[in-house]
């Protein structure tokens, strides 16, 4: 088979929920992780990982996106760090973003928390791999990090989602999340 090309969100698990088998399998890196990501998945694995996932760039400073979408605010971020201190032993999150020094300056979290920012713009592909090392997720209204935390193994994941993923969203929400998600 040729080179395929899939175009749009395909952000409703409906889709292809029969086969989250094969596309879950399907859908790895062809390639090892190299340097500083290397020790970061073995960090990840050895922890309680929480992805948290930011996403600001283009949904601040791109005027089409912002009548699209809104940024996930600190009050969400600040909800799911308290549901998930109650429901996970020692939680170690993980910040990936594109808006680095934004989640430095603003960003608390109840346990150690690192913002991995060495792959941003050359290689966010491997961000996502590390996302999906993860054991739970907090995700942005971001296709980025809805995919990451689907193709996560971790059996007993908790992922967390915004209420609010478009500004207006035409879609109902038991489309777009599988329902052990919790939304906030």
């Amino acid at each position: 088979m040729g080179t395929v090309v899939l175009e749009g969100y395909w952000q409703s698990f409906k889709y292809f929920d029969p086969y989250q088998d094969v596309i879950k399998s399907e859908l790895t890196f062809k390639k090892e992780p190299s340097g500083l990501n290397v020790n970061i998945i073995d960090e990840i694995e050895s922890v309680q990982s929480v992805a948290v996932h930011v996403r600001r760039g283009d949904y601040v400073t791109n005027p089409k996106c912002k009548d699209l979408h809104s940024v996930c605010s600190l009050e969400y971020y600040q909800k799911a760090n308290n549901f998930l201190e109650q429901s996970v032993r020692k939680p170690h999150f993980f910040i990936f973003t594109d808006d680095p020094k934004w989640a430095k300056e603003n960003l608390r979290f109840s346990g150690p928390s690192k913002v991995v920012d060495h792959n941003l713009g050359k290689a966010d592909h491997e961000d996502f791999r590390l996302m999906t090392h993860c054991k739970h997720f907090i995700i942005a209204n971001s296709s980025f990090s809805w995919w990451g935390a689907w193709l996560a193994s971790f059996s007993d994941k908790i992922v967390i989602a915004p209420i609010n993923w478009f500004k207006k969203d035409k879609s109902p929400p038991e489309d777009r999340f599988p329902g052990e998600w919790i939304r906030l």
